[in-house]
């Protein structure tokens, strides 16, 4: 799905693909927060149907650190605003199956994500309180397999890669984020040992190639009913 009607109007380099027979977006929108002359654009809305059940789906990619350092206050604006959008949305239309996904470009233990987004590593929290979210990608910090890698000459411990890290070179600045409707036993579910970074060989001789500008690693989830 292109955001906008013509590809000159597109403001966001994100995409959504889809298999029209089986998803239906029923609408779609830019979500952006402004104070003053200063505008954040925290993310991309969309509420899609799949199988008559709805869902919030909303995609970001916030600034780089490059633009906006770790521990810039306006870094705490993108968590805060998002989740007053996303309250404002399930106060008005009830909504529960609500799925974040995006490049943050900061970790999940950042600011931005756990304290103001609020997007917890801890399941029992994200079932007791309706909004606060649960990020699986939490247990993903480090190393993404044990040592020593059989039949293996590389290894990923984040997301993304820096080559001029200092404290390390990998950062998990991808994250998917889920509302606490897919921690219950019922309906619409987070197939949670699913939640993974792709980190295969080949990708991962992108990421290290000199030859190549490929410096995030792919994740994915997966929900079933």
């Amino acid at each position: 799905l292109a955001f906008a009607e013509k590809f000159e109007h597109i403001k966001y380099d994100l995409g959504f693909i889809y298999k029209v027979s089986d998803v239906k977006v029923i609408s779609h929108n830019y979500i952006n927060y402004t104070d003053e002359k200063w505008t954040y654009a925290l993310g991309y809305g969309l509420d899609i149907s799949i199988s008559g059940d709805e869902f919030l789906f909303i995609i970001s990619h916030w600034p780089s650190r490059l633009k906006k350092p770790h521990k810039a206050c306006d870094r705490t604006v993108y968590g805060t605003r998002l989740r007053d959008h996303v309250i404002g949305i399930t106060k008005s239309q009830k909504s529960t199956r609500i799925i974040l996904a995006g490049d943050y470009n900061d970790e999940p233990f950042d600011s931005p994500l756990s304290s103001h987004l609020k997007a917890s590593r801890d399941r029992s929290r994200s079932l007791y309180y309706d909004n606060v979210f649960y990020n699986p990608f939490w247990r993903k910090i480090g190393e993404h397999q044990g040592f020593p890698i059989a039949g293996s000459t590389k290894s990923a411990a984040g997301t993304y890669y820096y080559k001029s890290g200092r404290e390390t070179r990998w950062f998990n600045f991808d994250s998917m984020v889920f509302s606490k409707s897919f921690l219950k036993g019922s309906g619409w579910r987070l197939l949670e040992d699913h939640a993974e970074i792709v980190s295969t060989q080949d990708l991962l001789g992108l990421v290290y190639s000199k030859a190549f500008r490929f410096d995030h690693l792919p994740i994915i989830s997966t929900i079933a009913r």
